[in-house]
Order: structure tokens, then C-alpha cells, then sequence
């Protein structure tokens, strides 16, 4: 308990916010909150050449023996691929195999490119198992800004 009180106050100290306005797109496991840092308001403000971590707290109703990231930009409607660090979401938070009833805090950062024109997209973020079923899916408003 004190190990999760840590990581709350931590996460707490940053310039975060704790999404409430995504979309579930089929994940199999339960998402409990997203938080995205730095971030203030929503949708979030993300500028170019800036990283932003994500924590999702969430839990597992599947066994998985892999997990690996996918974040997309959606523009006008077509996926534009965006890179994920690290490409590999077992050891972020999440322990692997993960197994059905397994509360993680999972915690991935993107950096937004910086040859990106200014607008508002949504950004649509995966954890995929080695199924390529979607263990976390969800789509959430952004602002992309110099």
C-alpha cells in the first residue's frame, strides 16, 4: 500500500492531468484513469518537440505473455503512426506474463514530432498483446502547437 501511496504523491507533485474526456476503442482490460503529463487542461496542449508520459492505471481480465505500444495521430481521419518509447510495454509499471486480475500502473512517454503542422488531431493509444488484441485502447483530443 505504501508502494502505491508513493507513486499517487509523485505523480501528484507534476504538471498532470487526469483524463476524463476519451474514448474507449476495445480494450480487454479495465481502464481505471489516464493521466498525461505535462498537461493542465483538455483537451491537452502538446508541443512540438515536447515528451509526454502517460500512466494508466488499469486492470487485466486476460492473460498476456507480450505487450507492445502503438500511439497514433488521427487526422482527417487516417492513422498517422507515432514512435513509442519503449516499443515494449512489459517492465513499464506492468509485469509480464500478466494475468487476469492483475492491477498495473502502466507508464509510456511519445515525443511529438516536431515537423508537425499546428492543429487539433486525436491521438489514439494501444497496448497490444501478442494476439494483437487491445489490452488498453482509448482515442482522446489534442491541441499539437509550436
Amino acid at each position: 500500500m505504501n508502494k502505491y501511496l508513493a507513486v499517487v504523491a509523485l505523480l501528484s507533485s507534476c504538471s498532470a492531468i487526469f483524463l476524463t474526456e476519451y474514448t474507449d476503442c476495445g480494450s480487454h482490460g479495465i481502464i481505471h484513469s489516464i493521466q498525461l503529463e505535462p498537461c493542465n487542461q483538455e483537451p491537452c496542449i502538446i508541443h512540438k518537440g515536447v515528451s509526454y508520459t502517460t500512466h494508466i492505471n488499469f486492470t487485466a481480465k486476460e492473460h498476456s505473455d507480450k505487450l507492445s505500444n502503438v500511439c497514433h495521430g488521427i487526422i482527417a481521419g487516417a492513422p498517422i503512426p507515432f514512435a513509442v518509447y519503449p516499443l515494449n510495454a512489459c517492465g513499464n509499471g506492468v509485469k509480464c506474463p500478466l494475468e487476469p486480475g492483475d492491477a498495473e500502473i502502466y507508464t509510456a512517454t511519445v515525443t511529438c514530432p516536431t515537423n508537425v503542422s499546428t492543429m487539433r488531431l486525436a491521438g489514439k493509444w494501444e497496448v497490444v498483446d501478442q494476439n494483437g488484441l487491445d489490452l488498453i485502447c482509448f482515442v482522446v483530443g489534442l491541441k499539437i502547437v509550436d
